[in-house]
């Protein structure tokens, strides 16, 4: 039992009373919500929009990417990613335009250096092939 001020006299009175027994005065209930449980509310509200911020930002871009024909994965990294009617795989640095990486529809796989030089080469049979920064293979 805590005590209250009466809303009309101003005299306390125990919270539990319906009435106060100074002036008549009903007693109204208020309800209150606790620190703890408005910022329980407020987390809540901000991860939902979190999520919905997410969810819309990830169309929104799926979209784009469909309507370019690019993925567009890469290009956050700035990269572009091509693939031409072959089925090869091609990654340019938006910069330089170089390449960065290739992969071919047998599956080998090559890596370049930021001028454009091959530096690995990755064979469908597993073998592995390194370039030294002249050109040179470098033997394993």
């Amino acid at each position: 039992m805590a005590l209250i001020d009466c809303s009309e006299c101003g005299k306390p009175i125990s919270d539990k009373a319906k009435a106060c027994p100074h002036c008549g005065a009903p007693v109204s209930k208020k309800i209150t919500l606790s620190e703890s449980e408005k910022k329980g509310k407020g987390t809540i509200a901000a991860i939902v929009l979190l999520f919905l911020f997410i969810l819309v930002g990830t169309i929104v871009y799926g979209m784009y990417a469909t309507s370019t024909g690019n993925s567009g994965v890469f290009e956050v990294w700035g990269l572009t990613h091509y693939t031409d009617e072959s089925g090869n795989e091609f990654w340019f640095n938006d910069k330089s335009g170089n390449p960065v990486r290739m992969k071919t529809r047998d599956g080998t796989q090559s890596w370049f250096d930021k001028y454009g030089n091959v530096k690995h080469i990755k064979m469908p049979n597993g073998k592995d092939i390194w370039y030294d920064e002249y050109g040179n293979v470098i033997p394993k």
